[in-house]
């Protein structure tokens, strides 16, 4: 398919449910979430559709904070330019990080310029892991074994997705040994946990910047959809 007719594809899917009053009333199933409704109609075969660009971001744990600006660059190569970013924080939720990364850690977060199509995931979680290993230490620098631990994910409308090395029961496998997981979702207009979210994860700073990146990719959707013939989905440097 090319890029034309799978914008076109995708904004005419797109249109109503990015209208803040969504779809026209039908007298199929109504699902309502987000704010928005949606229609689910289960009397029809569903129809394979190419998938809504997503917005990439990485969750940074740093026990060293004057290592951020270069992280960031690293990463910046492979997801382009940053567009939102959340300060340095205390992160105290967990000693699981304390003998790798010592007890003194700072979580930040950055959202990525350019979309990318949702299968990428494996793949930056792969190139992220590897700028971990640049980051970490010798031996005779530092007496923790890293410090910087890169989490990549991307973010829709509808939800807050992580990519882990970890299988669990509620993960699924994506594919080069990486396997993904729903860890936040949105409704009624605000980003709600699960009983395995991790418990950073449910607190405002999180989800005031998610809410930010949010509003931004909604925006991004409506300018690709208005502006056709501009492909705003980043293939980026691999």
């Amino acid at each position: 398919m090319s890029t034309t007719s799978r914008r076109q594809f995708l904004c005419d899917d797109l249109g109503q449910n990015l209208s803040p009053q969504g779809p026209e009333p039908d007298p199929t199933v109504q699902e309502h979430h987000q704010g928005e409704r949606i229609t689910v109609n289960f009397g029809q075969m569903g129809a394979i559709r190419p998938p809504v660009p997503v917005k990439p971001f990485v969750g940074i744990l740093l026990s060293d904070r004057d290592a951020l600006d270069s992280v960031e660059a690293r990463l910046a190569e492979v997801l382009g330019p940053v567009d939102h970013r959340m300060a340095p924080i205390p992160f105290s939720f967990t000693q699981y990080y304390t003998r790798e990364m010592g007890p003194s850690i700072k979580r930040a977060f950055l959202s990525f310029e350019g979309l990318i199509d949702g299968d990428r995931l494996p793949a930056v979680k792969i190139q992220t892991n590897n700028i971990e290993a640049e980051f970490s230490p010798g031996p005779s620098d530092r007496p923790f074994l890293r410090s910087v631990n890169i989490d990549p994910g991307y973010l829709e409308q509808s939800k807050v997705v992580l990519a882990s090395t970890k299988n669990f029961y509620h993960r699924i496998y994506l594919g080069g040994g990486i396997f993904g997981e729903v860890t936040l979702h949105y409704t009624q207009n605000t980003f709600q946990s699960f009983p395995w979210t991790y418990p950073d994860y449910k607190t405002p700073d999180y989800h005031e910047f998610f809410t930010t990146v949010r509003r931004t990719y909604r925006a991004q959707l409506k300018h690709m959809c208005q502006n056709r013939n501009t492909d705003t989905t980043r293939t980026g440097p691999d």
